[in-house]
């Protein structure tokens, strides 16, 4: 599958998505209403089942362990787009439930439990959606950042060196908040560490450093405590230098 298809039917039907929310739900059937959701559910699901990934696997198998690394990326790519589409599906549950609060008023409180008022309780309700939304579509948004980067770099081994420089960054940065905060790293995670590295090595000399958008100018895989991995920002950036118009938007 055509790395170019996926990066099209993610982003571009999402959006769609997000656009044809209506602004009164409760002007439209049931079916109508859920039609934008049920096209990228019917979407992704279909993406998913011609993948050769596994779902019992995908949860107990580390991502830099996997050999078709590739098929893995987009795997997590079409299950963060599925997650994206239940979030907007929930603020489209609040947004019609927030109607018949304005068109019939705000519940009622308990009787003696006037410690928070129905405005306030609507101001929470709202900082939460809307929080778990932005939340939501930044991962997204930065996947299919990921996505575009790699169009570039759509070889196997790219995207096995990107998932184990990953790994190797998280574990370093946990084994240093241990030893920071409890004194002593463990020794596990300096395992781990070193067999990360040695890949890493192995994989940097296959391939063209200078095409590792994802790693930080000049990282070097050794042992010393340093970033390894490139910043959003960075990626951000490289995505729009390489982006069709289409996939700017």
């Amino acid at each position: 599958m055509k790395i170019g298809r996926i990066i099209f039917i993610c982003k571009k039907k999402l959006i769609h998505l997000i656009e044809k929310i209506p602004a009164r739900l409760k002007e439209h059937g049931e079916e109508e209403k859920n039609a934008p959701f049920s096209l990228i559910l019917q979407i992704s699901g279909h993406l998913l089942r011609n993948l050769p990934i596994k779902d019992d696997l995908v949860r107990v198998i580390a991502s830099y362990a996997y050999a078709d690394a590739k098929s893995y990326y987009l795997y997590a790519v079409v299950s963060e787009v599925l997650s994206s589409c239940m979030s907007c599906m929930r603020v489209a549950s609040w947004v019609e439930d927030s109607e018949e609060e304005i068109l019939f008023g705000y519940p009622k409180m308990n009787p003696g439990n006037e410690t928070i008022s129905g405005g306030r309780i609507s101001h929470l309700l709202h900082e939460s959606v809307i929080d778990e939304f932005e939340v939501r579509f930044r991962k997204l948004q930065e996947f299919l950042c990921n996505l575009v980067c790699f169009s570039e770099t759509n070889e196997q081994e790219y995207y096995q060196l990107f998932f184990t420089a990953e790994g190797l960054s998280d574990i370093k940065y946990a084994n240093q908040d241990i030893t920071e905060f409890f004194g002593n790293p463990i020794e596990n995670f300096t395992n781990q560490s070193k067999d990360l590295l040695s890949k890493c090595n192995a994989l940097i000399n296959k391939l063209d450093k200078k095409k590792c958008w994802f790693l930080r100018h000049g990282a070097t895989f050794d042992l010393r405590d340093q970033p390894i991995i490139s910043s959003y920002r960075q990626r951000y950036k490289k995505a729009l230098s390489i982006a069709t118009d289409g996939e700017k938007i």
